[in-house]
């Protein structure tokens, strides 16, 4: 029986009930009520309660919501889901009426040992201390100047963090930081993983980092207290390839390791020579297919690993074993011990509650910390509901790190003296906020590969759309989206048309001229000097073709791709009053500038610069461009990869608005409620401002990435991305997002 299980699972959660509602009784007979919680309920007590009466039971079903408040605000962990499952009625209890333990007090007692994950959202100073245990957040603000920082790596209560090429160390719970040298651009953005070996204010502090921008070449960046400057040290090793760390390197035994994507294990350790030894462990493997993320964590003195499948289809932990032949062992409990996991950093502790899980940056809709189960092989939450066999319908948080709040002392000038004459810290950048768009319902078009005639609609705001029966948004893909206008190509021929997709009206255009990669318009089509531009890349030659609307041929210009014409590198054109505007790989803003005389399309730069990356380890990135209200975008989406493909290894989500007059970028703290950005495919992104409550402030990537049946939103407030699937009753295995549609407010 279910109440059976509740005594076996904790006793001491009978107790409590028994002395609650004992004292429930004391005040409505109004006697003195006393709670005595070392107390434990007697054998004959816990007989009665299992072998009832139906009567008894309908008595228990029944308690009242304030008794059963009271009994959540004392229990934790596993005691706290034993309880809800016991009966159903208990299951909609009021919550607990207990406070989030402020993690600043927490950290001057020595009662907290167990971690918070601390997160920000990167656009604004507010930050929250989530608590595994509470499943609440205390939120909290971070000094204005931090607002654009990101963590490398926690230890000791210490943020390791980086603001421009100002590397330093930062403690949340003292407000305290220790300078650093600076490190140039190009060596940060090369150090895509950093830890520390102790706490910074000790002098036996070393701070390390690792480069492996190429399988067979790295570079170890390190830096001890008092040094002026880091050290890099490249290693070239020809036999083994190691690709780049999916973990935060770890420092275990005196060495600094790291794991790449396949199990491999690099060692750092600097206590054989001056400059240090680096080697690595080519023969191990990790026994899993199709691995997402890893994690590395010092796990009861020893190196543990979890992986996690695409998704979070697969959790599967293994221990660095060394009884033989050194391999990893692939572990199947945990014990009484728990992981708190993250990219920044990973931490093992005992527990009395709950043992034998994993928790997770992750949290469901509703808000609540999800953690991994090795038992039931399930990702579950302190709130009572469905386990999770993966994480669809969840979001993550990009800026986030686990934290264990330690003695709030305050430090002296001299501990948080590094090196003498730290200089200025560099301030952080302005912020403006996005104007109200256009209302706009957009809606998206999912084709089977097999059969073009087996198509869904996506559609998140339950509208009808006028151009739900037109075969030129099912027959046809969306390559460019502006104006309120939609450039439309044939699925398998070279038809091309202007569709406003609001009013049906429709323009031709001639032929496709050939294959192309990019496309836009320069202004609405009813503006005389509209043009449409396709470009594409073949080799050492760019190919422009464009033409008016009506106009029965493409002008086509073929030129090698020169830095004179600034050609090399176009990822990004976007129409902006009258103008054609393109951004290329550097960053570098163009203005594309058509001469018919000539028969030259010549790439004119602005001197405008998007702002270096502030994500850490960032390989490359991926931009889309979007006007809205008059206004210029940018979105700047950093991965922690070579490829732009893979959401599972994107760090940062970047917005900045065009200042023409001062030809800045200036980066955009937040959209509004009520606003959003929609990225659909590679490079068409529009905007809208008719968002319901909870979904603007956002921006939505639909088709964007290689797993093309997801979608996944952007969230400004909290910094995290969630993933969901539009149609999850469907197998999607060959379907593609192939068009998209826009109705106006009703």
């Amino acid at each position: 029986m279910p109440i059976r299980n509740l005594i076996h699972g904790s006793s001491r959660t009978f107790a409590l009930l028994d002395q609650l509602i004992t004292s429930h009784e004391d005040i409505l007979h109004k006697r003195t009520p006393t709670l005595k919680f070392n107390s434990r309920p007697s054998m004959a007590s816990c007989k009665f309660l299992a072998t009832g009466t139906a009567r008894s039971v309908r008595q228990w079903c029944d308690l009242p919501d304030d008794i059963l408040s009271r009994i959540l605000s004392l229990l934790f962990g596993r005691d706290f889901i034993r309880f809800l499952s016991v009966f159903r009625s208990w299951r909609s209890a009021p919550p607990p009426l207990r406070s989030i333990p402020n993690p600043y007090l927490r950290a001057t007692s020595e009662a907290s040992r167990y971690p918070s994950l601390f997160h920000f959202s990167g656009n604004s100073s507010e930050c929250q201390f989530y608590d595994p245990f509470y499943n609440g957040s205390y939120k909290a603000l971070i000094p204005d100047e931090l607002i654009d920082a990101r963590i490398y790596s926690s230890n000791y209560g210490w943020l390791l963090m980086c603001l421009g090429e100002q590397i330093f160390f930062f403690h949340p719970f003292t407000r305290q930081m220790i300078h650093l040298p600076v490190i140039n651009q190009p060596d940060l953005n090369r150090c895509g993983r950093m830890c520390f070996s102790s706490p910074p204010t000790s002098p036996d502090c070393m701070v390390f980092g690792i480069d492996d921008e190429y399988p067979v070449e790295c570079i170890v960046s390190t830096l001890r207290r008092g040094q002026f400057w880091w050290r890099h040290v490249f290693y070239q090793e020809y036999t083994a390839k190691f690709y780049s760390p999916q973990s935060n390197p770890v420092f275990h035994n005196g060495a600094f390791y790291c794991s790449d994507i396949d199990g491999k294990l690099g060692v750092y350790d600097n206590t054989k020579s001056e400059i240090g030894d680096w080697k690595i462990l080519d023969k191990l493997r990790f026994p899993c297919k199709s691995i997402q993320e890893t994690f590395l964590v010092v796990f009861d003195g020893e190196l543990v690993s979890i992986c996690m499948g695409p998704i979070g289809e697969y959790v599967r932990v293994f221990r660095l074993n060394y009884d033989c032949e050194i391999g990893w062992e692939e572990v199947h409990s945990l014990g009484d011990r728990m992981i708190f996991a993250s990219r920044t950093c990973c931490i093992s502790m005992q527990t009395d509650t709950m043992g034998n899980t994993i928790y997770f940056p992750s949290f469901d809709i509703g808000g609540n910390g999800l953690f991994y189960s090795l038992a039931s092989r399930k990702f579950h939450s302190l709130v009572l509901s469905s386990a999770k066999n993966d994480l669809y319908n969840t979001k993550r948080m990009l800026h986030s790190v686990w934290i264990t709040p330690t003695a709030s002392e305050i430090y002296t000038e001299d501990d948080l003296l590094w090196f003498p004459n730290p200089g200025n810290f560099i301030p952080s950048s302005g912020r403006v906020t996005a104007k109200a768009a256009p209302q706009a319902y957009p809606s998206f078009v999912f084709t089977s590969l097999k059969d073009t005639n087996n198509q869904l609609l996506f559609n998140m705001f339950d509208r009808c759309h006028n151009a739900e029966g037109t075969p030129e948004i099912y027959r046809m893909r969306t390559v460019a989206c502006a104006f309120g206008w939609l450039v439309q190509v044939g699925l398998d021929s070279w038809d091309c048309l202007l569709l406003n997709p609001q009013t049906l009206e429709k323009i031709s255009l001639p032929r496709l001229p050939g294959k192309f990669k990019i496309c836009a318009i320069s202004s609405p089509p009813n503006d005389p000097n509209c043009i449409v531009l396709l470009i594409h890349y073949s080799g050492d030659r760019i190919g422009f073709a464009y033409c008016r609307p009506n106009e029965n041929k493409w002008t086509i210009v073929v030129a090698k791709k020169s830095d004179d014409l600034n050609y090399d590198g176009i990822s990004n054109v976007i129409g902006f009053q009258g103008k054609i505007y393109g951004l290329r790989h550097n960053s570098d803003l163009l203005e594309i500038d058509f001469d018919p005389i000539l028969n030259m399309v010549r790439g004119v730069w602005d001197g405008v610069h998007l702002p270096l990356t502030s994500s850490l380890g960032t390989m490359v990135d991926k931009t889309y461009m979007v006007e809205s209200c008059g206004e210029l975008f940018t979105i700047r989406i950093n991965f922690l990869d070579e490829s732009t493909v893979n959401p599972s290894k994107i760090t940062e989500v970047e917005v900045f608005k065009l200042d023409f007059a001062r030809k800045i970028w200036e980066k955009v703290g937040s959209l509004g409620e009520n606003i959003a950005f929609f990225c659909y495919g590679r490079r068409c992104c529009f905007s809208s401002s008719s968002m319901e409550t909870g979904k603007g402030n956002s921006i939505y990537f639909i088709g964007c990435f290689s797993d093309n049946k997801n979608i996944y939103a952007f969230d400004f407030e909290d910094g995290s991305i969630s993933i969901s699937l539009p149609f999850p009753e469907v197998k999607m295995n060959n379907f593609v997002w192939t068009s998209l549609t826009l109705s106006s407010a009703m």
